[in-house]
């Protein structure tokens, strides 16, 4: 059983022994171990480096809520101060950063051992469009609204706004701005 500093005693009878010790976000440490009598063997587990992710927009102010990808492991999300933090072993990585209502920034960064990376983010504020297109080959009605169309269409909808852009297609084909 482990104690609170994490040694770990056990009874061995003599002879030769492979052994593994890992831990979450630390390097994997493997061995061989000889037993010939009392022996003690310290073992030390070096952390993987950090980093450290902070975003912006175009004023310099924090972004909540922001999702940076890195392949491999889970997405993470910004907190309220724009920030967000990974530990990884050594070596390149490359990320996206994205929110809606804002540009998709890609970027990369190089971890070494001991060494807290800083990786700073500036993201530029785009209104979010949503394209539509729709085959209407077996017939649509859209009144005086539209006309002139042919079996198939393609709408873009642009928010001009930051609010949530909704809208409802029904056989009159309207639009319906958020509440």
């Amino acid at each position: 059983e482990y104690s609170v500093d994490g040694t770990l005693e056990i009874d061995l009878p003599e002879g030769s022994f492979n052994w593994t010790a890992s831990k979450d976000n630390y390097y994997q440490q493997t061995g061989d171990f000889l037993v010939t009598g009392d022996e003690t063997l310290d073992i030390t587990l070096e952390i993987f480096p950090m980093v450290a992710f902070t975003v912006v927009n175009s004023d310099d102010e924090p972004i909540e809520g922001v999702i940076i990808t890195i392949d491999g492991i889970d997405p993470m999300i910004t907190n309220a101060t724009g920030e967000a933090a990974v530990r990884l072993a050594q070596g390149e990585y490359d990320f996206t950063a994205y929110l809606l209502g804002y540009e998709d920034f890609a970027g990369s960064f190089t971890l070494q051992d001991g060494v807290v990376t800083e990786v700073s983010v500036v993201l530029q504020e785009s209104l979010p469009t949503f394209v539509l297109t729709q085959d209407w080959s077996e017939g649509a009605s859209f009144g005086s609204l539209l006309t002139g169309l042919t079996s198939q269409v393609t709408f873009e909808f642009t928010n001009t706004g930051f609010d949530n852009l909704v809208f409802t297609l029904a056989d009159n084909v309207e639009i319906v701005p958020a509440d």
